[in-house]
C-alpha cells in the first residue's frame, strides 16, 4: 500500500493485476486509487499499439476489489505509450461497454498521443448515454476529475448541440459499429441536404448497405458451401454403407460356399470310401482268382495265360492307387516299366510323365496337380535332368520310347 501525494488516497496494487504481452512487447499494469477508481497504464520501451484486450485483467481487478457486485467503478487510463488500439482491441472495449453493461458513470483518458485522437474520439462517440468519457492531461487531474464527479462538483457532459458535433458523433459512432462490431443495419441520420456533414453521411449509409450486402452473400456462400460439404460427407457415409452391405454380402457368400464346399468335399470323401473299399474286394477277389488258377488242375498253357491276366490286373490296380488315375493296360504296363528305369521317380512324377506321354499339355497337367503353370514348368525341368536326359532331348519323345524298347 502507498500513499499518493497529488489527491489524498491510497494507492493499492496488486502483482496479479498485471496483463504481459505474449511477445513481451508491453505490459497492463492496473492500480486501485481509493476504493473505487481503477488506474490503467502501459509499461514498454516505445510508444506501441495494444493488440489483446485485457477483459479477464479487468474482470480480475474488479472481483479483488469487491466492485463486481453492480458497485460502481471509475476508470482512468494514461495512454502516453499507446500510439494506436489494433482492430480485435477496439472491438473487445466495444463490446464490454455495449454488451456486459458495466456500471461505470465515468472515464477519464489522458496523456493523449495526437494519433491516437480519433479513436478516442471514437470510443466516446459509442458510449452509452450512461457512460461518460472525458480527457485530462496528467494523471493528477484526471483523479481529480473522478473525485469531483464523486462529489457533485461537476456534473456529466451535456449532450452536444451544435449540429456539426452531432453529425460529427454521429459519423464516428456508424463507424465505429460498421468497422469494430461489423453491424451493418444500424440507422445512420443523414441530416439534411445542404448540411456540411450531409454528403459524408449519405457516402457512409451507402457504404453500410454494400457491407450488409456483401455480408450477406458471404452467407449464402458459407451456407452453400457447408450444403455441399454436408451432402459431400453424406455421399462418403452412404458409399461407406454400400461397401459395407456389400462387405456382409461377400462374407455370406464366402460362408455359403465353404458350406457346400466342405458338404461337397464330405460327399467326395464318403465315395472315395465307398471306391476304395470297392477296390479293395476287387483286389481281394483278383488275388482269390489268383490262387485259385495257381492250384486248379487246368493245362499248364491256360494256367499261365490266366495267371499273367491276374498279375496285370493286380499290378494295374496298384499303379492306379500310385498315381490316383484310372489306367488302361497299356498305361499300366508304361508305369511299371518306367519304375523299373528309374526307381527314384515319386508318385507325382510318375503320373506327370503318364500325362506328359498321353499329350496333355503343361497347362492341364498345373491344373490337374493343383499348382501354376511356372511351378510346372520347374518341375518338369528337374524331371527333364533326374531322368537323365541332355537338354536337346525330349521328354516326350523319351517316354514314348520306354514302351517300344520294352517291345
Amino acid at each position: 500500500m502507498t500513499h499518493d501525494p497529488a489527491p489524498d488516497l491510497h494507492i493499492t496494487e496488486n502483482p496479479a493485476w498485471v496483463f504481459l504481452h505474449p511477445e513481451g512487447i508491453y505490459t497492463t499494469r492496473v492500480r486501485l486509487i481509493g476504493s473505487t477508481i481503477l488506474h490503467f497504464s502501459i509499461e514498454a520501451d516505445r510508444p506501441v499499439t495494444l493488440e489483446l484486450f485485457e477483459k479477464e485483467l479487468l474482470l480480475k481487478v474488479l472481483h479483488d476489489s469487491g466492485l463486481d457486485n453492480d458497485r460502481k467503478f471509475y476508470v482512468i487510463w494514461n495512454l502516453d505509450l499507446v500510439r494506436d488500439f489494433s482492430h480485435s482491441y477496439k472491438k473487445g472495449i466495444a463490446e464490454i461497454l455495449l454488451n456486459t453493461k458495466p456500471n461505470l458513470p465515468l472515464a477519464v483518458f489522458y496523456n493523449i498521443r495526437p494519433e491516437l485522437q480519433v479513436t478516442v474520439d471514437t470510443l466516446q462517440a459509442i458510449m452509452p448515454d450512461y457512460i461518460h468519457l472525458a480527457t485530462a492531461e496528467t494523471r493528477d487531474e484526471a483523479v481529480r476529475t473522478v473525485t469531483s464527479f464523486l462529489t457533485g462538483a461537476i456534473s456529466a457532459p451535456e449532450p452536444p448541440e451544435d449540429p456539426l458535433t452531432l453529425s460529427k458523433n454521429c459519423f464516428l459512432a456508424a463507424t465505429a459499429r460498421i468497422g469494430w462490431l461489423s453491424l451493418y443495419n444500424q440507422p445512420i441520420y443523414v441530416p439534411y441536404k445542404n448540411h456540411p456533414a450531409s454528403a459524408y453521411l449519405a457516402a457512409l449509409e451507402d457504404l453500410q448497405k454494400d457491407l450488409e450486402e456483401k455480408k450477406n452473400a458471404h452467407r449464402k456462400q458459407l451456407a452453400a458451401a457447408l450444403r455441399k460439404k454436408q451432402d459431400l460427407l453424406n455421399a462418403r457415409n452412404r458409399l461407406l454403407d454400400l461397401q459395407e452391405e456389400k462387405k456382409v454380402q461377400l462374407k455370406k457368400q464366402a460362408d455359403d460356399e465353404r458350406q457346400h464346399m466342405q458338404k461337397t468335399i464330405a460327399a467326395k470323401s464318403k465315395e472315395i470310401e465307398r471306391a476304395a473299399s470297392a477296390v479293395g474286394e476287387k483286389r481281394g477277389q483278383i488275388r482269390d482268382l489268383y490262387a485259385q488258377v495257381s492250384h486248379s488242375g487246368i493245362p499248364d498253357a491256360m494256367r499261365k495265360k490266366l495267371l499273367a491276366t491276374c498279375e496285370h490286373l493286380i499290378e494295374t490296380e496298384l499303379n492306379e492307387k500310385k498315381i490316383d488315375l484310372v489306367l488302361t493296360s497299356n498305361d499300366s504296363r508304361f508305369l511299371t516299366r518306367l519304375q523299373e528305369k528309374h526307381p527314384d521317380l515319386n508318385k507325382r512324377e510318375l503320373k506327370i510323365c503318364l500325362m506328359i506321354k498321353l499329350s496333355f499339355d503343361t497347362r492341364d497337367i498345373a491344373t490337374t496337380l493343383g499348382i501354376s503353370r511356372r511351378g510346372m514348368e520347374s518341375i518338369r525341368y528337374r524331371m527333364h535332368k533326374k531322368i537323365g536326359l541332355n537338354r536337346h532331348q525330349s521328354i516326350k519323345n523319351y517316354l514314348n520310347s520306354i514302351m517300344e524298347t520294352s517291345e
